[in-house]
């Protein structure tokens, strides 16, 4: 995504993204993904989860005391 958009009332209502397209192999033999220029493109949407975490908050156990969690600080579902 590149952006979001709303209406005047602030609710969630468009993404807007960008074509992406993989460059040749580098010497390492990974490709990655470049913008295509004037690609971009927006789809409906009602709601948004941004989930950029990458291991559990190490605060959850000492503030949430109800929640269960594990060894490593995962919540027990």
């Amino acid at each position: 995504p590149v952006a979001f958009h709303g209406d005047d009332k602030g609710w969630i209502k468009e993404v807007e993204c960008i074509r992406m397209k993989l460059v040749e192999p580098d010497d390492s033999g990974r490709r990655w993904p470049i913008p295509i220029k004037g690609s971009n493109f927006r789809t409906p949407i009602d709601v948004v989860v941004i989930a950029i975490g990458q291991s559990p908050n190490p605060l959850i156990p000492s503030t949430t005391p109800d929640i269960e969690v594990a060894k490593k600080g995962n919540i027990v579902t």
